[in-house]
């Protein structure tokens, strides 16, 4: 459950406008952000009020009321698509869309099926009603759309809906075909509520939880057409064939049937057939396919204005977009096209192979339009499209698979090619047991198509176990192929060969056959290249870290030894110091190298732990005179085979936080369960362990060495914060104050306090159990026992309760960091003269007989006053939001409130003192989650008085609106245009009120 203070007021939607956002939202196939968001549910919207006053002096108080809560409810409330009506043909399937939207505040499931049948009758029932969600919104269910039953949506989450319709091949023109979809919502208790239907009215059944489509089964002509092609590949030619057939029950006048030409085609010369001109029809073998061009309506839009491809709306040369004009196609218009007819418009193009290569894909779609309801000026009023058809060009492949001839120069095992020859064979000189050797190969596309390419090694006599992988040019992006390659494209590789620690030099060269083969040629034995990779030698391989300039090939330098070991150096420090420490790698391989650099705390023999709590440390490469230079580095640059001394610097940060920099540190160094102490440069405290750890990014070598940072002491107590407050005779006041082990050194400390006057008491009490509430006096905690405190981070700590001197008070051991909330009650006597002032004072003295150990202490300052006014602060629920409360007041309000419901923030003001309260304002705010209801403040004088009604405009009566602060101007002679408060007497109470709608 989420809490908010009073930090934000949101903009506020009514609900109708919400709802009619909803209900547009519903005809757009693929919205998905949710239009109305009500504030979600279990937020708690809390409230206080601040008085303040004067005494006959001038002096100025104030005083805070409790703090008041209300807690939002869910509302569960959703929405339904709009009624749909379509026709059509017999035996064809209709798709009707829907959107379904979960417009409540909170999660809910919801019920769909979708059924024969609606309000009013119809003539025949569906063959097949399917319900699928239209996850992409296309408004027809596509390949992996599901089929559902339920759904479960988040607050504000849309689905788009489609029901399948099959319409029977023997349903009769002027037939109708109901479908009737429900949607319930479980609404939190799995009962059904049904969702709002925003239909008009509620749609044909005038109910919620239905939308009720009505399909008729039309007698008009209904085009449908096709597309075939046949590809002569020995002739680079494609003939096509679009066809129209008539299924429905009238004739369908002036047909147009067009086809644009593919891009990249040509028409073949009199190769036009399907409608003949002696027929009365009309045949163009080649034009610009636009409605001025050719002086009919293609799409059928009811307009000659159409002149490109954006306008018509078609991708008339196939080429992906609409963005083209002036293409070239041919077209025909059949005069007549009875029922069940059918007529075709034949066309050849052909292609150059060249330009387009081989595999390429040629596309081409036919279209149709004509007038299909038989009306009298016959114009056409429908336009629909074929299929697709694709044609692949004839495809030859070929592979060649090569050494690079070429070393790289930089190092040993760079994968370049040793020998310096182009000969099929890949030869690198020297490899490192248990690394990696790297060849590069180069493979070229030599087919006519794109093509991509796997690969193949066969180990040959390479050791046993030997990993061979594949990977791109830089070695880092392991490949499954070579990627596409277009016809004559190379790209090099890198064959990684991972050897196996125990691996030894060849008594020949170490040989092994990488193959490339075509992924895409169908035949049996693709086509294919080999290459051979050779290996000269292979060097035992290890590595060195060390502390010093002393390397010494094949000797490890600052051993880590037996656990719980020994730091090499010990560095000085403070908390939020920033170290530099330089470290030295030996690549003792035969090979250039790279290491991974680490850092850790703790080392087992096997695994390098993380770091301490708040530490890190980062690597650079050294300016050469122990200074850090460039980025931070995770891994060294290449370092020479058989070299010393390579020197990088680390950084370590030191944490600010004394708890993550305590001064005498334990640490599980060897983590093995049992905290250690490090303490190498034997000066009676624990240091920080800091490991150092290379590992080879090609053979695995690997070694570490420890150091370590002694953090000096750090000691800081406090006690915060000092209070100042006011109360009457016999009255009594509180003040909340903070002890603190701010050092990095745990202290413990023993709490006395005392009274300035000696006719005033006090009491100081402690929360023991981590709820945030003070229950228990100091001087009454069990000696020997811990309490559990909550610090600010929300995290319980534990504190140990002694008394090693047998004095009565109470000592703390506080660990650094640690936080401890107290309360002081101050009480004064009845006696107590106005004007008197009582400091106490609460002081935290430490065991530590040393001089360095730190003290602290804190002050509040009591004054006795006649006058004294307090704030109660209280709401209570109105759902209508006609500021009638439905609820009680009461502070903590156990009715929660619903988005769009009101809530009615009271607070009481009393003099609870023996003199007059002078100037008395109570200040007031509206909080967030919520919106003020306007003209709702009101105010009354004197307990149980009858609540008289504020205006929202300032200076005119006891209540004043500016922004979302709130003012009521309290007692008598009491004037807002002057901003000058009332007199309220001792005795006296005044009751404000003020309404706010939940957003």
């Amino acid at each position: 459950m989420s809490t908010f203070k009073n930090t934000l007021t949101l903009p506020r939607r009514p609900v109708a406008m919400a709802c009619a956002a909803v209900a547009i939202a519903g005809s757009m196939a693929a919205f998905a952000p949710a239009l109305y968001a009500a504030t979600a549910a279990g937020v708690q919207i809390r409230n206080t009020a601040t008085v303040t006053y004067e005494d006959a002096a001038g002096n100025p108080y104030s005083a805070v009321s409790n703090e008041a809560v209300v807690t939002v409810a869910q509302v569960f409330t959703a929405t339904l698509g709009t009624d749909n009506d379509k026709t059509a043909s017999a035996g064809q399937t209709v798709y009707l869309p829907y959107v379904l939207t979960n417009a409540g505040n909170g999660p809910d499931v919801f019920d769909l099926s979708a059924s024969n049948g609606i309000t009013g009758g119809d003539d025949l029932d569906s063959s097949a009603i399917t319900l699928y969600r239209d996850t992409n919104g296309s408004g027809e269910p596509d390949a992996g759309e599901p089929v559902v039953s339920q759904l479960n949506l988040a607050a504000g989450e849309i689905a788009n809906l489609v029901v399948g319709v099959e319409v029977p091949v023997t349903a009769t023109s002027g037939q109708t075909i109901g479908v009737t979809l429900d949607a319930t919502a479980q609404n939190g208790t799995g009962a059904a509520v049904a969702v709002t239907d925003l239909s008009a009215g509620a749609g044909r059944d005038t109910q919620d939880g239905t939308n009720e489509s009505l399909i008729t089964v039309t007698s008009d002509a209904v085009l449908v057409t096709t597309k075939s092609s046949i590809h002569d590949q020995a002739n680079n030619q494609i003939t096509y064939t679009v066809s129209v057939i008539n299924n429905g029950s009238r004739a369908a006048r002036d047909v147009v049937l067009f086809d644009g030409l593919p891009a990249g085609t040509s028409l073949v010369s009199s190769s036009v057939s399907g409608i003949l001109a002696s027929n009365g029809d009309t045949v163009n073998t080649l034009s610009t396919l636009d409605d001025t061009s050719v002086g009919v309506d293609l799409n059928a839009d009811g307009d000659l204005s159409d002149s490109d491809e954006a306008s018509l709306g078609l991708d008339l040369n196939n080429d992906g977009d609409q963005s083209d004009s002036g293409i070239q196609g041919v077209y025909a218009i059949d005069s007549e096209l009875p029922p069940l007819t059918s007529v075709s418009l034949t066309i050849t193009v052909s292609y150059d192979p060249a330009l387009f290569g081989g595999g390429s894909t040629i596309l081409n779609q036919g279209h149709v339009s004509g007038d299909t309801d038989g009306d009298a000026g016959n114009a056409p009023d429908s336009l629909v499209s074929s299929n697709i058809t694709a044609d692949v060009v004839g495809s030859r492949f070929s592979v060649a698979l090569s050494d690079t001839g070429a070393n790289n120069a930089s190092g040993v095992n760079d994968g370049g090619d040793d020998d310096t020859v182009i000969n099929d064979d890949q030869f690198v000189d020297i490899g490192s047991a248990g690394g990696q050797v790297m060849f590069a190969l180069d493979v070229t596309n030599t087919g006519n198509q794109a093509d991509a390419f796997t690969f193949n090694a066969a180990a040959g006599n390479f050791p046993a176990g030997t990993i061979f992988s594949f990977f791109d040019e830089s070695g880092l992006v392991l490949l499954t192929d070579s990627g596409s390659l277009g016809a004559g494209e190379s790209r090099r590789i890198t064959v990684k060969a991972t050897l196996p620690s125990d691996a030894v030099a060849p008594a020949t060269e170490y040989e092994a056959i990488v193959t490339a083969s075509s992924a895409n040629d169908p035949a049996a034995s693709p086509a294919s290249d080999p290459v051979t990779l050779s290996l000269g030698d292979i060097a035992a391989s290890s590595a060195d870290i060390h502390a010093a300039t002393n390397g010494t090939l094949q000797a490890n330098e600052d051993a880590l030894g037996a656990a719980p070991y020994a730091a090499v150096n010990t560095l000085e420090a403070e908390a939020g110091d920033v170290l530099t420490l330089p470290v030295y790698i030996d690549n003792e391989s035969g090979v250039a190298d790279s290491f991974v650099l680490r850092a850790g705390s703790d080392w087992d023999g096997a695994v390098l732990g993380a770091l301490a709590p708040g530490w890190t440390v980062q690597f650079f490469e050294s300016d050469g005179a122990g200074a850090p230079t460039g980025s931070a580095i995770t891994s060294s640059p290449v370092i020479p085979a058989n070299s010393t001394d390579f020197e990088l610097i680390a950084v370590i940060n030191v944490p600010s936080g004394v708890a993550q920099a305590v001064g005498d540190a334990t640490y599980d160094n060897d983590a093995d369960d049992t905290p250690d102490t490090l303490d190498s440069n034997i000066d009676g405290d624990g240091d920080y362990p800091i490991f150092f750890q290379i590992e080879s990014n090609n053979t695995g070598a690997s070694d570490i060495m420890l150091d370590a940072v002694d953090v000096d002491p750090a000691r800081d107590v406090q006690l915060v914060t000092p209070g100042s407050n006011q109360l009457e005779p016999g009255g009594r006041v509180d003040y909340g104050h903070t002890l603190s082990n701010n050092g990095n050194v745990p202290e413990t400390v023993e709490l006395s306090y005392s009274n300035a006057q000696a006719d005033f008491s006090s009491t100081l009490t402690i929360d023991t159990n981590g709820d945030g509430v003070a229950d228990t006096e100091v001087g009454g905690l069990a000696l020997n026992s811990t309490i559990t405190v909550r610090q600010a981070d929300g995290i319980n700590v534990t504190v140990l309760v002694t008394d090693s001197d047998n004095d009565g008070l109470r000592e703390f051991e506080l660990s650094s960091g640690v936080e401890l909330p107290l309360l002081v009650t101050v009480f004064a006597p009845t006696t107590a003269a106005p004007g008197t002032i009582d400091t106490f004072t609460l002081t935290a003295t430490n065991t530590d007989i040393n001089p360095v150990a730190p003290d602290a202490s804190v002050s509040d300052v009591t004054t006795v006053i006649n006058g004294q006014v307090r704030l109660s602060k209280t709401v209570a629920i109105d759902t209508e939001c006609d500021g009638i409360a439905d609820t009680a007041f009461a502070p903590i309000q156990t009715t929660s409130v619903a988005p769009g419901e009101c809530a009615i923030w009271q607070v009481v003001a009393e003099n609870q003192g023996s003199a007059d309260a002078l100037n008395v304002k109570i200040a007031d705010a509206v909080t967030s989650f919520s919106t003020y209801q306007p003209e709702s403040m009101e105010y009354c004088l004197s307990a149980g008085c009858s609540l008289s009604d504020m205006s929202d405009t300032s200076g005119d009566d006891n209540g004043t609106l500016t922004g979302n602060n709130i003012t009521f101007f309290v007692g008598a002679d009491a004037d807002a245009a002057t901003d000058t408060g009332g007199t309220l007497v001792p005795g006296q109470q005044a009751t404000a009120r003020f309404s706010v709608q939940v957003d």
